[in-house]
């Protein structure tokens, strides 16, 4: 232990503190295992919580773990913040991979990366990018740039601005596309033809295959 750091509890002696103004522990409460290993001014407050280094960063309930970085928090049990600026995995689970203001909000969520990423559906990702929001369970945005997946299954794989708004709605990518029907869109490189619906790209297939054959 070094100078400035707390260790509290009747159970302090099973505690590992070796940051600078660190704590370990809860005052008035008995937790055990904590660990800060190094480190500014971090916060290991429950039974089994660990924060490996950097500044200003909590593990606050029982199992939870922050690797690094700067003022990341993480909330729930079995939550992780590896590192990164001002991330914070809130709920059961929950997991943000670095980045910069990144926010795992409900359980099983996680985001990779990234900045200003937020995910409020249950067992739903962002990958990365910035301003990206997940509201749908078991919903995925890869990345880009102000994306949505709002229906629950959802997919919107990157691009800018666009939006996956109902059951099992997928975006491939591309710029200001929204869908509103469970239906699916992509765009070949020349933008010679856009799909819409599982249908339509079978046809499309069937007719590159028939022009290939003629």
């Amino acid at each position: 232990m070094r100078g400035g750091n707390e260790l509290y509890g009747d159970s302090a002696h099973t505690h590992v503190n070796f940051g600078v103004d660190c704590t370990t522990g809860v005052n008035g409460s008995n937790y055990i295992g904590a660990t800060v290993s190094g480190g500014g001014r971090n916060s290991a407050s429950g039974s089994y919580t660990t924060v490996g280094g950097g500044y200003n960063n909590k593990a606050d309930t029982f199992y939870t773990t922050v690797g690094g970085g700067y003022g990341n928090t993480a909330r729930w049990e079995y939550a992780t913040v590896a590192g990164g600026y001002q991330n914070t995995a809130f709920d059961y689970a929950s997991f943000v991979g670095g980045g910069e203001n990144n926010t795992a909000n409900v359980i099983y969520s996680a985001v990779c990366g990234g900045s200003d990423n937020v995910v409020n559906g249950n067992s739903s990702i962002v990958g990365g990018g910035d301003n990206n929001v997940v509201d749908g369970d078991n919903s995925f945005i890869g990345g880009g740039i102000n994306n949505v997946a709002s229906g629950d299954y959802s997919t919107v794989g990157g691009g800018n601005n666009n939006a996956a708004s109902s059951y099992y709605t997928t975006v491939g990518g591309g710029i200001d596309k929204p869908m509103i029907d469970n239906s699916v869109e992509f765009t070949n490189r020349n933008n010679e033809a856009k799909i819409k619906h599982a249908d339509d790209l079978i046809e499309l297939i069937r007719s590159h295959i028939s022009a290939g054959n003629s």
